[in-house]
């Protein structure tokens, strides 16, 4: 090796909740697509890319109760299936994801465990602002603590994976086990 760091060109980024984008939006923004999404028109309905690799409305056999909790300054939104009184199971999602991403997952545990599939700040229906990943464990720990969780089951994904091991380091009060992806 020469030492010599290569030069990489500026890349440019377009972040789309799941959620929030919509047939029509990815019918304008991504030519590529156009085919794989025709059947669905404009309908507005949320997609999602499914197992065989098409663009279909989002559905869900779950259905998922959505709460915000508000903090002095920020809401984290997130999605429960109300078992309370049985061990808590938190989900976080990976980058420009949203709680909702664990759906498939999460279904599998809803008769054992109280399930929280929460959107991290700037992802969802969570509140949008400059935050950390330290922020964002402790947006975690808040939820837990708030929600009177402890100590949880984290799951986490990714962007969710680093918050989940934070938590766990930071807090480990918070956290009985945890499932890293």
């Amino acid at each position: 090796s020469s030492g010599h760091t290569p030069h990489l060109p500026n890349l440019s980024l377009e972040i789309i909740s799941p959620l929030r984008f919509t047939a029509a939006t990815v019918h304008q923004r991504y030519g590529a697509a156009r085919e794989k999404i025709a059947s669905l028109g404009h309908s507005g309905h949320p997609i999602c890319w499914s197992e065989e690799h098409s663009y279909r409305p989002w559905t869900s056999t779950m259905d998922w109760q959505g709460h915000n909790l508000h903090f002095s300054d920020h809401v984290i939104h997130y999605y429960g299936n109300g078992n309370v009184g049985k061990p808590a199971l938190v989900f976080c999602h990976g980058f420009s994801d949203n709680g909702l991403c664990w759906d498939r997952v999460a279904l599998r545990f809803t008769d054992q465990f109280d399930i929280y599939l929460l959107d991290a700040r700037n992802h969802g229906q969570s509140s949008r602002g400059i935050a950390s990943a330290q922020d964002m464990t402790q947006d975690l720990a808040d939820v837990i603590t708030a929600l009177e969780l402890e100590p949880v089951i984290a799951v986490g994904h990714s962007m969710g994976a680093g918050t989940v091991a934070a938590l766990a380091a930071g807090y480990p009060h918070l956290v009985a086990k945890m499932i890293l992806e």
